[in-house]
């Protein structure tokens, strides 16, 4: 029938989208690596592990892209272009292969004749990237500080939240649940067990990179957590922009030789602490997901908040 698709791969759990620019025929693709079968959006913690990140990654994959021109690929995460130089073209499309993508991010890609117009917005930047050996952080002491939030009494505004800030000095990564508070730490916060508290957590360490370090081009981070979400990150004193779209960020070449300072704000649900002032979401909550069956499950992975792992991946870019 003379059908053929606009994008081909052999990798069932990439899913592409196009979109064509009417004013100069630029062929955009979004490539989403959706390693979950069912909705990406709605993985619990054990299931994030098993789907998201690394693990997950697919790695080596050739690509076919319909379009006549060139490649490109636009990182929606760093906002950086560059020009895939290593591809083949014939019959209308161009083919060429995606090094690695983790479970759960996604990638546009741009197949156009406009290069003028890509190459000026990319000032001519033409990378590849090699990653190389990480320094693992995760099992390394982090400096812990949960601003908890909960109810303030003396507000008549309802909504309005009290923070209370609890140092829990050095910490290794893990889950919130985990902490061995003291009885006093708990009155403070309000809460019977660790499992219940809602807020942010601010992780600091200072760590040390070999003296070759400037010899890589930047590098990544990568961060696994429970059900929280990245708020922010803070590499020796400068802030990078989180997306939560992905479990990587790229710190570039903020990471120096010597000594670097890490700080990494977590910011978890309100659940935890609702399921206390809230008797009703501890009769009703499992239908939406929540109550004593979350909580309180025999599963030590069905809920939890914190900070699991951090890993500083360098790489080199030609």
């Amino acid at each position: 029938m003379g059908v053929a698709a606009y994008a081909r791969y052999n990798m069932p759990q990439l899913e592409s989208t196009l979109y064509q620019d009417p004013a100069d025929g630029t062929r955009y693709y979004y490539l989403y690596n959706n390693a979950f079968p069912e909705n990406a959006a709605m993985m619990g913690n054990s299931q994030g592990k098993q789907y998201k990140g690394r693990e997950k990654a697919v790695r080596s994959v050739s690509v076919t892209l319909a379009g006549d021109g060139v490649p490109y690929q636009l990182d929606p995460y760093t906002g950086s272009i560059a020009q895939i130089m290593d591809y083949t073209a014939a019959d209308g499309s161009v083919t060429f292969t995606i090094d690695s993508m983790f479970g759960g991010t996604a990638m546009l890609y741009a197949v156009t004749g406009n290069t003028q117009a890509f190459d000026t917005a990319a000032g001519n930047q033409i990378i590849h990237v090699t990653e190389h050996e990480p320094i693992d952080l995760s099992d390394e002491a982090w400096h812990l500080v949960i601003h908890s939030y909960g109810p303030d009494e003396k507000a008549a505004d309802p909504s309005v939240s009290r923070i209370t800030d609890m140092d829990f000095s050095a910490q290794p990564l893990g889950k919130w649940s985990d902490i061995q508070a003291s009885e006093e730490q708990l009155s403070m916060l309000g809460v019977s067990g660790m499992k219940y508290v809602s807020g942010v957590g601010e992780y600091t360490m200072t760590f040390t990179v070999p003296e070759n370090w400037s010899d890589y081009a930047g590098s990544f981070i990568d961060f696994e957590y429970g059900r929280d979400q990245i708020g922010a990150v803070i590499i020796n004193g400068t802030e990078l922009s989180a997306n939560n779209a992905s479990d990587r960020l790229d710190a570039g070449r903020l990471i120096t030789e010597g000594q670097n300072t890490i700080t990494v704000y977590l910011n978890s649900t309100l659940y935890g602490r609702t399921y206390v002032e809230h008797s009703g979401y501890q009769d009703k909550g499992a239908v939406y997901g929540m109550g004593p069956g979350v909580l309180d499950s025999p599963d030590p992975e069905a809920y939890y908040n914190g900070l699991m792992s951090v890993r500083i991946i360098p790489y080199s870019a030609q």
